[in-house]
């Protein structure tokens, strides 16, 4: 597996030129210290540091942490997106364990999923391996299950489940309901090859950037429609060899 973003991307043309690339590289990489700063003074506030807070602020220092935080994983997905574009990126191909990855992001979120008392499982058999980059496969399943999980309101229901299937691994994010406009295309095609109205706010950009980084490690994101009970499915296909 080539590293060459052309070879990855089939010859297909980038959106942006070097020097395009080049300038959203430099901006996304500048605004990374100042929402640094950012997070870093909500969190002294948060944990009231500089002085006592009441429980309303408390709330609104909060969701203002979180969304700092959001912006900061879009920022480095941003980032590493314009590496691969420009061929900066090394990759480094290897037998990656999804059940591992999924334990991480479980983790992470565990808070959020029992504060809103959402129904959540995992059904990940132990031999599930995808050959990829881990870096890369680690960013865009977190991506995707983070889509998913915010995504919710309480008392839903939320499975992702992994399969083996003929030399691939899927990773099936399944939600019950969803409300988000880039969820409702389903199909084959890339979700953003959809209309760009159905791509907007954070999670459009996030499934785009996962899309893309995906792409580059030859693993597809589809949409399609739930089962069992479930509305909405996103699906990721792995090369397991």
């Amino acid at each position: 597996m080539t590293s060459d973003i052309d070879d990855l991307d089939e010859g297909k043309p980038s959106f942006l030129d070097p020097s395009m690339h080049r300038s959203m590289y430099l901006v996304s990489h500048g605004l990374r210290t100042p929402v640094t700063a950012i997070r870093w003074g909500l969190e002294m506030l948060e944990k009231e540091r500089i002085g006592k807070v009441n429980p309303q602020q408390h709330m609104l220092l909060n969701e203002l942490h979180e969304t700092s935080k959001e912006l900061t994983t879009i920022l480095r997905s941003m980032l590493l997106y314009f590496r691969i574009n420009r061929g900066d990126f090394s990759f480094d191909f290897q037998k990656v364990g999804i059940k591992e990855i999924l334990d991480a992001c479980a983790e992470t979120h565990m808070d959020f999923i029992q504060e809103h008392t959402i129904n959540f499982s995992i059904s990940c058999p132990d031999d599930a391996y995808a050959f990829s980059d881990s870096r890369l496969l680690q960013v865009v399943i977190m991506h995707l299950f983070s889509i998913c999980i915010y995504g919710l309101s309480g008392h839903q229901n939320f499975s992702v489940e992994v399969t083996n299937e003929d030399e691939k691994v899927f990773v099936r994010f399944l939600a019950s309901n969803l409300e988000l406009p880039v969820l409702q295309h389903y199909g084959e095609n890339k979700p953003s090859d959809h209309d760009e109205s159905c791509l907007g706010g954070t999670p459009g950009l996030l499934i785009h950037l996962s899309e893309e980084i995906a792409d580059s490690v030859g693993s597809k994101v589809r949409l399609k429609k739930g089962s069992d009970g479930f509305k909405y499915c996103i699906e990721l296909e792995c090369s397991a060899e």
